[in-house]
């Protein structure tokens, strides 16, 4: 995504996160959250993952779990399934998904 791409998708996720994550945007102003939107874009790069369905998903996750969800100590499962190269970058999302909704009590 180039610059005004990034711009674009970050103010589209102001609403999304406030609908689908209120809990962890609720004390963020609009300008806040559609920053932490374009970092997550930025940071999902290195993974492939470039496709707008794809990158609500890091976004959302990153909410969930925090920004550095893809590197923290806290959360090594989601950095070894981003690095997974013999998974299609749609493949590792699902997978991310998959941990959370099952066996991560600390999501939401």
């Amino acid at each position: 995504m180039n610059s005004a791409e990034i711009e674009k998708f970050a103010d589209s996720m102001v609403s999304f996160l406030k609908k689908e994550a209120p809990e962890a945007v609720e004390k963020a102003s609009d300008g806040e959250i559609h920053e932490f939107a374009a970092r997550c874009v930025r940071r999902a790069a290195p993974y492939g993952i470039d496709e707008v369905y794809l990158l609500e998903q890091f976004v959302l996750f990153s909410a969930w779990l925090g920004e550095d969800f893809d590197t923290s100590e806290r959360t090594p499962w989601s950095a070894a399934i981003l690095r997974d190269k013999s998974l299609s970058a749609d493949d590792r999302m699902s997978k991310i998904e998959d941990y959370i909704m099952t066996q991560w009590e600390g999501a939401k």
